[in-house]
């Protein structure tokens, strides 16, 4: 493990999307593993069920576990911005988490991208994530 060199291939930030996409200088690494030996499986099929458990795989610390809340969400951004589609869940994220991956708990497919965290009606913040699928559609990448 470690840090890794790379080049910057694509970026965006838009209403349906805020990633990075990297090459890496050396492929030979690259796998479908998060560093702590969790498989990571292409992004489901369908929709998952709300209240469904969810984990947060990180660069550093261990691997967090939230419930979905909500999916096809908005969440403002900017002045005058709006990030859509969205998947929501209880709060997990903190800061430095950005770009964690989301993944189903019970089948380890992956299901989002860490945006940030908004407040709610209620005053309680959630946690939000744009869909894996998304930046796999946008920019054709597959699952090896």
């Amino acid at each position: 493990m470690g840090t890794h060199g790379g080049q910057a291939l694509a970026a965006s930030c838009t209403v349906v999307a805020d990633y990075a996409l990297v090459s890496p200088d050396d492929p030979s690494g690259c796998t479908n593993f998060h560093r702590t030996g969790i498989r990571v499986r292409p992004p489901p099929n369908s929709d998952p069920q709300i209240g469904a458990s969810v984990t947060l795989l990180t660069s550093t610390g261990p691997a967090k576990v939230a419930t979905l809340v909500g999916l096809h969400g908005q969440m403002p951004i900017g002045r005058a911005g709006l990030l859509v589609d969205v998947i929501l869940t209880t709060p997990t994220l903190r800061g430095g988490d950005s770009g964690g991956l989301l993944t189903l708990s019970q089948t380890r497919e992956a299901l989002g991208l860490a945006v940030g965290f908004v407040p709610v009606a209620s005053r309680r913040v959630i946690s939000v994530f744009m869909p894996a699928a998304t930046v796999m559609k946008r920019e054709g990448g597959t699952f090896l």
